[in-house]
């Protein structure tokens, strides 16, 4: 029998679950609303298909990554279940297109969808917990802890009034973040170049954003609105200039640093890529206790460092230089996992293309840093900051820096 400690269970902060539900769900939905549809949206339709099958799955055929079986058994403990409609994000004409009224509902039925799945697992694996209690308790009774995340603020509303009542409801259902920013600037938060398979260069050319601009009008009010009810801020996706205007309202109204900012999937950068974090925002977000999710893309991770990666060993030595930098940046406590399985990032680092791979992950962790520094990455950080800042509302106060948007009426088009 060994005496080998086992390897530290794994939060991973950015899981996309929901993803195995959408096909079924658009299919379902452009049915329902087939005389509307313009053929525009069935293309982007088929564009979602062809991108699921070939720029998320090592092969076509393959199943999902982030299952209710592969979380259990790969040492999973708790993962943030992202929800994400690609959808309405792609709804982007006329350039730049704001968020539509209907988006929020399309959310919320997500959500709601995730939750009938977990509680009719015959094998009980999971709870979705809206609390860091809830947490604790699902944690007690060996479940895996799934909690809320929504990607991209585009989902939230095209005016204040829109903003202020979904942020409240996802507050009700325990989401632990949204991403303000995503793939596309939708008058929320501009973003920086997230995929893959499309030099950043290209995509700059193609969507076309101010470097000026950071927030919107409406990324203000989903910031504040979230902070209020106790949902974290993630930068992942910002522009700069979309983090330093995030970080300047905060410090404003939270010069204490109180409130945590985390960036739930992201990598370090070495010099290539915009996704990839400088220092300066590390450095900001240590500055507020929060965390850096490393994520399992084989793209940003090398960030133009070397080839592909083959075996699992070279990906534990780039993941490794990951963890090397950060920790020279912002300190042990900033490490933490957030793989982006299921979320368009194929190629992933080889051997970490499935939430089982978790497990062999941790485990070389544990063996190359010991084991109060692996359990920090892989759990101990994440956990820290969503027991100090997760659903603990902040009063915003009042003033006019605030961030207001105007009504549907005074909103440009």
């Amino acid at each position: 029998m060994s005496d080998a400690p086992s390897a530290p269970f794994v939060v991973d902060l950015h899981a996309h679950f929901p993803m195995q539900f959408d096909p079924e769900d658009f299919r379902s939905r452009l049915r329902r609303r087939r005389r509307q549809e313009k053929l525009g949206d069935k293309l982007r339709f088929i564009a979602l298909e062809i991108a699921d099958r070939f720029f998320n799955r090592d092969h076509a055929t393959d199943g999902h990554a982030v299952t209710l079986d592969t979380l259990a058994r790969g040492n999973v403990g708790v993962a943030l279940s992202v929800a994400y409609d690609p959808l309405d994000e792609l709804e982007i004409e006329p350039w730049p297109a704001p968020p539509k009224d209907h988006y929020g509902k399309t959310l919320l039925d997500l959500l709601d969808r995730v939750e009938s799945e977990v509680a009719a697992d015959p094998q009980d694996r999971a709870r979705v917990v809206r609390n860091f209690a809830e947490l604790r308790e699902a944690r007690a009774l060996g479940k895996v802890a799934l909690i809320h995340a929504v990607e991209g603020g585009f989902h939230l509303g095209r005016d204040e009034a829109a903003i202020e009542k979904h942020v409240e409801k996802l507050a009700r259902k325990g989401v632990g973040y949204v991403t303000v920013a995503h793939l596309f600037w939708r008058r929320v938060a501009t973003n920086v170049p997230a995929l893959p398979f499309m030099p950043d260069v290209l995509y700059r050319a193609i969507f076309k954003q101010d470097d000026a601009v950071g927030l919107d009008e409406r990324g203000k009010v989903v910031l504040r609105e979230m902070v209020k009810h106790g949902i974290l801020v993630d930068v992942t996706h910002m522009s700069k200039q979309g983090m330093r205007e995030t970080f300047a309202m905060l410090d404003r109204v939270d010069p204490e640093r109180t409130v945590p900012v985390i960036a739930s999937h992201v990598a370090c950068s070495f010099g290539k890529f915009q996704y990839n974090l400088e220092r300066e925002f590390v450095d900001r977000i240590a500055a507020r206790k929060g965390v850096c999710g490393i994520i399992y893309c084989d793209h940003f991770v090398r960030d133009g460092r070397g080839a592909r990666t083959k075996t699992f060993d070279e990906s534990f030595a780039f993941i490794e230089g990951q963890i090397e930098k950060l920790r020279g940046w912002g300190g042990d406590d900033v490490l933490a996992i957030g793989s982006d399985l299921d979320g368009f990032i194929k190629p992933t680092l080889a051997g970490l293309s499935s939430a089982l791979d978790h497990a062999r992950l941790s485990a070389r962790l544990q063996q190359r840093y010991g084991g109060t520094l692996a359990a920090k990455i892989c759990h101990a950080n994440a956990l820290r900051v969503f027991e100090r800042a997760w659903m603990k509302p902040f009063e915003w106060p009042h003033s006019s820096e605030n961030g207001t948007v105007a009504r549907e009426r005074a909103v440009a088009s």
